[in-house]
């Protein structure tokens, strides 16, 4: 971190416009006023929920007196089995030929195949004991390994039936999806949540599914999937997260346009009075084929003006342009549990100027690649863990070695970086209507080359970890924070209210010869606490108190507020 500038240099450079140009260096300006994003920083979210139990799809009724009725059990016949080999079915059968067995240990032994296709995950299959004679000691059991044999498709008020395949080639990528489902035969579990899950994932729609028995083809189900969509969808937002010398409170507004199998986001954040910070940042996304690859691009150009006496004295001004495009592969996607690789490229430059003259310029080229995992247990815990690695390229118009306005003399535009996020949110009892939970997280990188450029650093601050101090208060090129939340939610109707509680703190250190005035180690810590509300799925609210604990600025109450408003 850069230290403030003592109040005897400051006053000297307050003197003439010119003294300050001359005198001040990148070490003088506070972190939180470099160029950076100041908008809220994505938070990893789990789309996994807690899994329930798998009922028994069908438990055929042995007949009266079955228990009683005893005769020589000879042979077993097991028809209709495929999905899973013979020998272990019959594994689940206990007598020996010649034993006297009951006729209630046959239909125990259908609900024992029942309930292990069950575990398997084949959802529509079971085995039943037809109706046959016992005389000759002939035991004789009928699996149905059941699928789709059609699809039923309802979107804008028109009717689509699917029976295969090839009948979907032309029809929207929803639709192409879902006749996905027609494939796995018998169906399983894990095939249909994958395909619904991966068309709620397309841009602007929900699919609801019910499953009903085929009216024409025995043995089989009838999948009908409502589709609707939104193509247009807009928000407004108010959060006063910004850092304090850009006035903290910033206003936000987006639009997005949705179709078929492609979506258009635009956004935009501005200080209240449109002059201190500007950011707008377009992006688009591209799902191919109904696996769920989606290919994405971004770009973002941010403007700020920060406050103060030295930053106005010298008019500081800070620019940044960051440019992505990359791939998302959604390995594995289901309610219990989802594993996604991302790979990316990525263009920063960021400048600022001082007095109308370049003042620092950083350029860096990175490719990037995250795997996420998130996953839910039997106890009811959420878990997400996402690692990655980043690695800077020299050329291709990145900052040089030897350049002389380089954010940090020792930083360079050539790294690999190493970076972990751990959280898991565990419900701990019902109270109050609610349910009462702990979030324990952590964070963390490692730069494992060389010393990085200040737009390459990690951070504490901000939404993520630090919420009593503004983005950037502590950086370093590694970085090691964790935190824990209590939490309550509980939710009346459309209305959801909740309680938190927090603690947190985060490290940093440099690596390499240090920059003139700047730390080896860093560290701060906070707490706080505060309520949330949400009415319906378009307006949400939090608000919070937190207080810095220890770190290099005044622990002092911080009051921070947010409120988004979907239109």
């Amino acid at each position: 971190m850069r230290d403030a500038l003592p109040a005897a240099a400051l006053a000297v450079l307050l003197c003439t416009a010119h003294a300050a140009e001359a005198q001040v260096t990148p070490a003088d300006i506070p972190r939180t006023a470099e160029p950076r994003p100041q908008t809220p920083d994505p938070i990893p979210e789990a789309r996994a929920t807690a899994p329930a139990p798998t009922p028994l799809l069908r438990q055929q009724v042995a007949p009266e007196a079955a228990a009683e009725t005893r005769f020589a059990f000879h042979a077993l016949v097991i028809d209709g089995a495929s999905a899973i080999p013979e020998a272990e079915l019959r594994a689940l059968w206990r007598a020996e030929p010649g034993e006297e067995v009951s006729v209630s240990a046959i239909f125990q032994f259908a609900d024992a195949v029942t309930r292990l296709y069950s575990a398997r995950g084949y959802l529509l299959s079971f085995a039943l004991v037809p109706e046959q004679a016992l005389s000759e000691g002939i035991v004789r059991v009928q699996v149905i390994e059941g699928h789709v044999s059609a699809i039923r498709v309802k979107r804008n008020g028109a009717v689509r039936e699917i029976r295969s395949v090839a009948d979907a080639a032309g029809e929207p990528l929803a639709v192409r999806t879902a006749a996905r489902i027609l494939e796995s035969r018998p169906l399983k579990a894990e095939d249909l949540e994958r395909a619904l899950l991966l068309m709620n994932d397309l841009p602007g729609l929900a699919a609801t599914s019910q499953l009903a028995p085929s009216p024409d083809t025995p043995g089989t189900s009838l999948l009908t999937i409502d589709l609707s969509h939104r193509a247009v969808r807009a928000d407004a937002s108010y959060t006063n997260m910004m850092s304090g010398v850009l006035g903290r409170d910033m206003l936000g507004g987006g639009l997005r346009f949705s179709g078929d199998s492609g979506e258009v986001r635009l956004r935009g954040w501005a200080s209240p009075d449109g002059d201190r910070y500007r950011s707008f940042t377009g992006e688009a996304s591209k799902w191919v084929g109904p696996n769920g690859l989606r290919i994405d691009g971004r770009a973002s150009f941010s403007w700020s003006r920060p406050i103060g006496e030295l930053l106005e004295a010298i008019r500081y001004r800070g620019e940044t342009l960051n440019v992505d495009l990359g791939i998302a592969v959604p390995i594995r996607r289901s309610r219990a549990s989802n594993i996604g690789l991302t790979i990316g490229g990525h263009v920063i430059d960021s400048d600022s100027t001082v007095l109308g003259t370049a003042f620092t310029r950083d350029r860096i080229r990175t490719a990037t690649a995250d795997l996420d995992l998130d996953w839910a247990d039997t106890g009811g815990g959420i878990n997400l863990v996402r690692a990655g690695a980043i690695k800077g390229f020299s050329g291709l118009g990145a900052t040089t070695d030897d350049d002389p306005l380089r954010t940090r003399m020792n930083g360079s535009a050539s790294f690999l970086n190493f970076t972990l996020y751990a959280q898991r949110y565990q419900p701990v009892v019902r109270v109050g209507g609610g349910e009462f939970g702990i979030v324990a997280k952590g964070s963390g990188q490692w730069a494992a080359t060389d010393a990085l450029l200040s737009a390459a650093e990690c951070s504490y601050g901000g939404a993520g970890f630090g919420r009593s101090y503004d983005s950037g208060t502590v950086s370093a090129d590694h970085c090691v924070m964790g935190g824990l939340e209590a939490r309550w939610r509980r939710a009346v109707g459309k209305v959801g209210v909740g309680a938190h509680g927090f603690v947190d703190g985060g490290i940093g250190w440099q690596k390499g010869r240090l920059d003139e005035g700047e730390a080896r180690r860093h560290s701060a810590s906070s707490a706080g606490g505060g309520i949330s509300f949400q009415i319906g799925p378009r307006l949400t609210a939090q608000a919070e108190a937190a207080r810095g604990l220890s770190g290099p600025t005044e622990s002092k109450w911080r009051a921070n507020f947010s409120i988004s408003l979907a239109l």
